[in-house]
């Protein structure tokens, strides 16, 4: 390190300690702030000369946007840290009413907005080779013009409530089910000490105990794996939180276990004595552990850490039509408001990325590169691209007929009138169709979220962001949901080709280029293959080979493990403090008060491993719930967050598509035609071979109905 930086730091804290006697609140925060910069600086220069930059494909590539927010972050915390430390915990109320960023900003300086040190892949690889995500994109007026009848891309104005109209926007923190984070030193350490004293079990451990496959698959005898695929969907909407960087934007490489003592930004997940799939020690015989970056520090206040989202939390297809302006206007060929696709031969897929560095198969011989699209992730597994694809199709289906009925509607009128009706037809399939099955009919009628007729719901009160709970835990049930495979099937059944194996595949293109087995094979063969039962047991790849790279053993990830770690490095509370708040649980004193809410052998796992029912991660917890009822697949806690989250999503959104609130909401005839547009139409429309589909289409051993008798879209009848 350089003489004049540890000087400098040395100056600093020697005039910090002087101040901390006679300063006023203003001196003893900027000494604090200055103090800050010099630490962090000191701590990303140790840490990248030690740990270095992580090669591995990622899926929460951070935006500058967030890289700039990470910035704020760090040194803010870092200035929580040092004040508590040299006063105690109760200064911090000496600041309140002080604009603790602007103070940051001033020690910083006028300086451009982060760049990226490389390029982003998975959606960051653009169709010219231009990066997007390397400047700030996102507009945000000083003033909201409340009478506009569209949704902005980034959700910026959507709330008419003029101090929180960044609410639900891209960029703005997670909130809290719980009202507070928990982390071990109180606002920033990782969760890792047990109730009783020592430490918390690793997350593999807790992984290898609890969620190992069963010799024989558990699969769902009524649900399809088009459920799980409608959720994955669904989560790549709403919940997006970046991975923290090293600085110019490096890839932090997290998997040393010494990495964090470096950095706060690291929470590897140490690899248990006993394991028969991960070694257990490195090449120089040192512990060994399974690689996670922290999620992105974006507070803008002292306190706590809080984590951001990278795209916007309305349900509004941000994973279609992207969370930036950039993202919006590269995905759209500016004509006719059509979104742009790749078509060769009969090939019909989302647009391709030119420079995916998260694409494995753009590095293959022969090359088969990646896709781009609203969200980042769209080719993390080929299950993904039917998706993309069929929403696309419908998209530009409806925008031909609109500039066909409008031919004097510009462009720009013709993309936001057909994605009004697009975002509108998407959350009538989230609530009527997906949403029921998850939590069950008395938890959608108690929070009242089936579906009804137009009125206004929206309330200025509540905030639409996603909760933590919801994006570490509860929404991630779903993963219990994954096979291992992708079946290719033909509409009558029958198998096409070799199935998609998901391990071999994270990042992999290349079963989606094969003539013989298109990519609508795989639509089909989710519709018609069960899914994996919500339970314990996960999939090997699920728990093995996430992330990896084909032929290198344990390359990958253990995908529950990640998750009970991310929920334990975001400071979500333990299973015991989370259900103690839901309606008709409380707080447990032993394992066998469980009884009524579990099985017993799944109690008895969870009295090997871990000594005291108030140290059960809250993921762990809601996935061994039984079901509320016979209409459910998650119990009481799970599924309690989740109808708190699409009640926010409802009434929190106003332009929720059953809502009068804004003024571009859905007319009558329009309401009318979105309602009679079943989800199974829009897959049976836009899937090349499809003949016929269960009328509802995630049951998959229900009765089939022919895609010609579903009734045509009423274009022509309800366009204005």
């Amino acid at each position: 390190l350089s003489s004049q930086l540890i000087m400098r730091l040395f100056l600093l804290l020697a005039s910090t300690l002087a101040l901390a006697l006679t300063a006023t609140p203003t001196e003893l925060l900027t000494a604090a702030i200055k103090q800050a910069i010099g630490n962090v600086d000191l701590i990303n220069i140790v840490a990248e000369d030690t740990i270095g930059e992580d090669q591995n494909p990622h899926t929460q590539k951070a935006t500058a946007d967030s890289i700039d927010a990470q910035k704020i972050g760090d040194i803010i915390q870092e200035t929580t840290r040092i004040l508590i430390e040299q006063n105690g915990a109760n200064i911090l109320s000496k600041f309140d009413g002080i604009d603790i960023m602007a103070a940051v900003e001033a020690q910083l300086g006028p300086r451009p907005i982060s760049r990226v040190k490389r390029q982003y892949g998975s959606g960051g690889g653009t169709i010219n080779g231009s990066n997007p995500l390397d400047v700030s994109c996102i507009d945000r007026p000083a003033t909201c013009d409340k009478t506009f009848p569209y949704r902005s891309i980034s959700g910026w104005c959507n709330h008419d409530d003029t101090a929180n109209r960044g609410w639900g926007s891209t960029m703005n923190p997670i909130r809290r089910f719980m009202g507070a984070a928990k982390y071990d030193d109180g606002f920033n350490s990782v969760r890792r000490k047990a109730a009783l004293g020592g430490l918390l079990p690793s997350t593999r451990a807790v992984s290898n105990k609890i969620f190992a496959e069963a010799s024989i698959p558990s699969l769902d005898p009524k649900y399809n794996h088009l459920l799980m695929q409608f959720g994955q969907w669904i989560a790549h909407d709403v919940v997006f939180t970046p991975s923290s960087v090293g600085t110019n934007g490096a890839a932090l490489d997290c998997s040393l276990c010494e990495s964090a003592d470096l950095t706060s930004n690291c929470a590897p997940i140490e690899v248990p004595d006993d394991d028969a799939y991960f070694p257990t020690k490195t090449a120089n015989g040192k512990k060994a552990c399974i690689r996670l970056t922290r999620a992105i520090n974006g507070q803008t206040g002292l306190g706590p850490r809080a984590q951001i989202n990278q795209n916007s939390h309305f349900l509004d297809l941000s994973q279609v039509y992207g969370s930036t302006d950039c993202v919006a206007k590269e995905l759209r060929t500016l004509k006719d408001g059509q979104m742009i696709m790749y078509t060769q031969n009969s090939y019909t897929l989302p647009p391709r990325a030119a420079n995916d560095s998260n694409c494995q198969s753009q590095k293959t011989t022969p090359q088969f590169l990646c896709f781009t699209a609203g969200d980042s992730r769209n080719s993390l597994h080929p299950g993904l691209i039917p998706m993309h694809t069929i929403y696309l199709r419908q998209h530009n289906k409806w925008a031909a007929q609109i500039r066909q009925l409008r031919p004097t509607w510009s462009d720009n009128l013709v993309y936001h009138e057909t994605r009004r009706l697009m975002i509108a037809l998407y959350q009538h399939h989230v609530y009527s169709e997906y949403l029921p099955k998850v939590i069950g009919q008395k938890k959608m009628s108690d929070f009242g979220l089936n579906p009804s007729n137009m009125q206004n719901f929206y309330d200025t009160r509540v905030n639409p962001s996603i909760s933590a709970e919801f994006g570490t835990a509860a929404f991630r049930f779903g993963h219990s949901q994954a096979r291992k495979d992708i079946p290719r099937m033909t509409n009558n059944n029958v198998s096409v080709g070799a199935y998609v194996d998901l391990g071999a595949n994270i990042f992999y293109s290349d079963p989606l280029y094969d003539k013989s087995a298109t990519v609508f094979t795989m639509a089909q063969g989710m519709v018609n293959s069960p899914a994996m039962a919500v339970d314990r047991q996960f999939s090997f790849p699920i728990r093995h080979e996430l992330f990896s790279t084909r032929g290198k053993k344990a390359s990958g990830v253990d995908l529950p493990a990640v998750n009970v770690q991310r929920a334990r490095e975001m400071g979500v509370q333990p299973y015991n403090e989370v259900r103690a708040k839901i309606p008709g649980l409380s707080r447990l004193t032993s394992f066998d008060a469980l009884k009524n809410d579990m099985d017993k052998s799944n109690i008895d796992l969870l009295k090997k491993t871990y000594a005291s029912v108030d140290d059960i991660d809250l993921y762990v917890g809601l996935i061994l719930e039984k079901p509320t009822d016979s209409t459910a697949l998650l119990g009481p806690t799970g599924s309690t967050i989740i109808a708190d989250q699409f009640s926010s999503f409802k009434k929190g959104d106003r332009f929720f598509y059953e809502s009068t609130a804004s003024s571009g909401h859905l007319e009558t005839a329009e309401y009318n035609a979105i309602r009679n547009f079943s989800l199974a139409q829009l897959i049976c429309e836009n899937t090349d071979g499809m003949e016929q589909v269960q009328d509802d289409i995630f049951q998959f051993n229900t009765r089939k109905v022919q895609c010609s008798r579903f009734q045509r879209f009423p274009m022509d009848q309800i366009l204005y």
